[in-house]
This record gives structure tokens, C-alpha cells and sequence, in this order.
């Protein structure tokens, strides 16, 4: 399993922690991707995550870290590239802008985690927090109330939204097929069914937006 690290704060350290925090959270990951955004691979700031992850090695969630395979990946934020081939994106060290957009892109892939690191322990600029002796949580923005009610509400629209798209076309095809076929006769049951069937739904639309809004 692959977990992939957005790239973007000048802080070597922020990804260090992220690391162990991922492996301190989840058992079942292999590999972290580091992935730089509109900008070329920079090998050297992998190798000194490395190396920081390998000097913190007395400390079981880096060491943890330091044996993960690494690798690299150069794309657009906007790319749904991004979220491919992961069950875990992270976002703690980047601008609020790219996390939502990167948010937003997870909404409509349920597999994938965007996660945080988030620190419980009291900041302190006389020395760096460090994963498992300071208190942290590592959180799925969107497994959140507000988010996880907007996704099911999308996911459960778009698939209605596909059926009015679908009943549409297949009405417009049908009144072409009319007015190029002078005999052609439309069935009234036809007409009936889909009538019914956008009336439908119509009502489960409404249906899902009471929902979201109570």
C-alpha cells in the first residue's frame, strides 16, 4: 500500500514527523511517494527526509519510517493523477488553497484518505514536537461530519443526475427520430415511464437535499 506527501513547505523536519505519523497510524503501508506540484523532482530534499528519518531512528515510529520505499512523482495538483495508485494523500504541510483542492478532487474517491497531521502537545520553539512522545492525531479531512455528509450527498446526486442526462437523451433521440420520421409513433406507455421516472426522480433529488440541510 502506498501513501503519497505533497511537497510544497521548505521545512524538512514537517515531513519527517508526517512519515512517522503515517507509520505510526497505519500498519499496512509500504511505500511513501513524495510528490512535487508544479515544480521538478528535488532529489536532495528526499535524501535529507532520509536522512532525518534515519538520525530519529532510536524513536520507533521513525525508524519505522526510515525502511519505507520511497519515491517521487511530478504533477499538477488539478491532475487526477494525483490520487491514483494511494490510499493515503497528505496534505500537512501545504497551503490551505491546495488542501482543499486536493480535498475536493477526494470527494468522489471513498478509498483515498486525505490526511492531516494534526499536533495535540503544546508548541514549544525551544524544540521540535516529535511523533510518540508528543500527543498528535492523524486525521482523514474527509471522514469530518460536514465533509462526509457533503460527499454522500454528491455521490448519491450524481448518480440521479446521470439518470436525468440519460431519460433527457434518450427523449431528445426519440423527438429527432420523430421529426425526420414522419410515421414514427412515440407508445403513450413510453411516455408514461418516463414521465414517471423524471418525476422520481425529481423527488429523491428534493429527498437528499432535506437531508443534507436538517
Amino acid at each position: 500500500m502506498k501513501a503519497k506527501v505533497v511537497i510544497q513547505s521548505p521545512r524538512i523536519d514537517t515531513y519527517v514527523n508526517v512519515v512517522a505519523a503515517i507509520a505510526d497510524t497505519f500498519s499496512d503501508i509500504k511505500e511513501i511517494c513524495f510528490v512535487f506540484f508544479d515544480r521538478p523532482i528535488n532529489d536532495d530534499t528526499v535524501n535529507e527526509i532520509q536522512e532525518k528519518l534515519l538520525s530519529l531512528s532510536d524513536i520507533k515510529p521513525y525508524a519505522k519510517g526510515a525502511r519505507f520505499h520511497i519515491s517521487t512523482e511530478e504533477t499538477l495538483i488539478e491532475s487526477k493523477e494525483l490520487l491514483k495508485d494511494c490510499i493515503i494523500i497528505d496534505v500537512s504541510a501545504v497551503s490551505k488553497e491546495v488542501a482543499v483542492s486536493v480535498a475536493a478532487s477526494g470527494v468522489e474517491m471513498q478509498s483515498v484518505k486525505v490526511g492531516h497531521l494534526k499536533w495535540i502537545s503544546k508548541l514549544e520553539q525551544t524544540r521540535e514536537l516529535r511523533v510518540s512522545i508528543d500527543k498528535y492525531e492523524y486525521e482523514d479531512l474527509l471522514s469530518q461530519f460536514a465533509i462526509s455528509t457533503l460527499l454522500n450527498d454528491y455521490l448519491a446526486k450524481k448518480h440521479v443526475i446521470r439518470a436525468f442526462v440519460l431519460m433527457f437523451s434518450i427523449l431528445f433521440i426519440i423527438a429527432i427520430a420523430k421529426c425526420i420520421i414522419q410515421d414514427f409513433i412515440i407508445p403513450d406507455d413510453l411516455i408514461n415511464l418516463f414521465s414517471l421516472l423524471i418525476g422520481a426522480a425529481g423527488l429523491y433529488l428534493a429527498a437528499i437535499s432535506l437531508n443534507t440541510n436538517l
